[in-house]
């Protein structure tokens, strides 16, 4: 199966895209690359990932055959997954970077992508979607920011979750 999409799986790099899972506005020939991928490997998600130094992991591809979401509409299960992944070697990166002396406040940015499950509760539910939860924040870090779509999520010890909300230009 690699060798059949070895072809397709190049032009969609030409293209810049990573994923056939929400890729963006497609050119004509991505179009039908993404179409013979999603033919070939029967509805699998094809993504590409950077090299992982740290975790001796080359640059590749995933093939994902299967996959699900579950979407609860409870602010309190982003807290869950953001805790897991600060308690996971996932974090090593963020909490090594930010174990320096000279920062005085040491923030955290977590980014979710289009597959967040919660992503499209916290725009269904503007004025609630808030968590409770509080984080267990690892040393050194001092402030998370969870970055979903239009709508940023803050939480210090000090203040708790805040909201933000971006206004998309016209």
């Amino acid at each position: 199966m690699a060798e059949d999409l070895i072809p397709e799986l190049r032009t969609l790099e030409r293209h810049g895209i990573r994923s056939t899972v929400a890729p963006g506005q497609y050119h004509p020939e991505s179009h039908q690359a993404v179409l013979r991928i999603a033919r070939r490997t029967r509805g699998a998600i094809c993504r590409g990932h950077d090299p992982i130094p740290g975790k001796g992991l080359p640059a590749g591809i995933e093939i994902v055959a299967g996959y699900g979401l579950k979407r609860t509409g409870r602010p309190d299960t982003l807290v869950s997954r953001i805790q897991e992944w600060l308690d996971s070697d996932l974090s090593d990166n963020l909490l090594a970077s930010l174990d320096r002396d000279e920062y005085r406040e040491k923030h955290g940015v977590l980014v979710f992508d289009d597959l967040e499950p919660e992503r499209t509760a916290t725009y269904e539910y503007p004025g609630s979607y808030l968590p409770r939860l509080a984080l267990d924040l690892p040393n050194p870090v001092d402030v998370v920011w969870a970055i979903i779509g239009r709508v940023i999520l803050r939480y210090s010890k000090m203040a708790g979750w805040q909201r933000f909300d971006r206004i998309e230009p016209d």
